[in-house]
């Protein structure tokens, strides 16, 4: 075998190798280049097809929404029924209020007692002063509740409570007597009157203010401790009065 011919088969061998290498990476190559190409459509498909959701989804949403200035017919419903709710509101709220207004604030207050209270005088001069006499006032003034007796000169207490007292004695001269305001049996007030001379006429008064009970008898009688004289004379007529009065606080 001459020298040529090894060198022939020598250029032969390598050029078939370096052929044969070089075919198989451009195969492998055109694969990985057919693999990034699907890849790559199938992003595009998968962008495309987002696309196309967002799009359907804000096409949808604009549908929905009423153009400017209008107002569908369910938000009109629900509109006007907030007016007239509101609208009822502010008629409940004034009727309400005028009727504050006419309703007087005495409403909510306790409810007064009942007036009672009497009032009477002497029509006549007593001249008969002695001890342990009840006094008699005749003439009545006012008798609320019907408590006062003028015949007897008591007063029944229709209701119990606390109540105001109190009794006039105009004196006639040159007398002297003491009296008690009497409540069942006790003692309460006092009234001392004394005028020594023929020329002096001597006004006396007690008040007293007490919680009496239902029932109880009040009036106006002469001391019997003995320590008055017990002399002279109480005055009545028209405008020299002997008094004896009483009402109810509450």
């Amino acid at each position: 075998m001459n020298l040529s011919y090894l060198a022939v088969l020598y250029l032969f061998q390598a050029y078939t190798s370096y052929a044969f290498h070089e075919s198989h990476e451009l195969k492998e190559l055109k694969l990985l280049i057919v693999e990034q190409s699907r890849r790559l459509d199938e992003i595009v498909e998968e962008l495309t097809s987002d696309a196309r959701i967002k799009e359907h989804k804000e096409t949808e949403f604009e549908k929905n929404q009423p153009s400017e200035g209008y107002i569908n017919d369910t938000e009109a419903v629900r509109v006007n029924d907030r007016l007239s709710d509101t609208r009822h509101g502010m008629e409940r709220s004034n009727d309400d209020d005028r009727k504050r207004l006419l309703v007087p604030a005495a409403t909510t207050v306790t409810p007064r007692p009942p007036v009672i209270a009497f009032s009477a005088y002497m029509s006549k001069t007593e001249y008969h002063v002695v001890d342990h006499k009840i006094l008699t006032f005749d003439a009545v003034q006012i008798n609320e509740g019907n408590g006062y007796n003028k015949h007897t000169g008591s007063f029944i207490v229709p209701q119990s409570g606390v109540y105001v007292f109190t009794y006039t004695l105009l004196i006639y001269s040159n007398s002297e007597v003491c009296t008690d305001l009497i409540i069942n049996d006790s003692i309460y007030g006092q009234v001392y009157g004394y005028s020594g001379s023929l020329d002096v006429r001597q006004t006396a008064t007690s008040i007293v203010v007490l919680r009496v009970n239902q029932g109880d008898t009040v009036f106006v009688r002469t001391a019997s401790d003995g320590a008055c004289g017990q002399t002279g004379a109480f005055y009545g007529d028209t405008w020299r009065r002997s008094a004896f009065a009483g009402w109810l606080l509450g």
